[in-house]
């Protein structure tokens, strides 16, 4: 599943991939950060959002 989530982040050009869980769901999700993106802004933004989800990680996505 991971590996699949940084494949598709390298598809779409990301930076970054913050891991989120869902503790309604009890589920894991990825969320792309782009280049220009702000990480902070993104991560305060997900804190913020309707429902219970924690931000996990955030792994920046090395270009090879």
């Amino acid at each position: 599943m991971i590996l699949n989530w940084i494949s598709r982040a390298k598809e779409e050009g990301a930076t970054h991939i913050i891991l989120v869980y869902d503790t309604e769901d009890k589920e894991e999700y990825p969320v792309f950060v782009g280049p220009g993106e702000d990480i902070e802004d993104k991560v305060k933004k997900i804190k913020l959002s309707v429902g219970k989800q924690e931000v996990r990680e955030i792994c920046k996505i090395c270009s090879e």
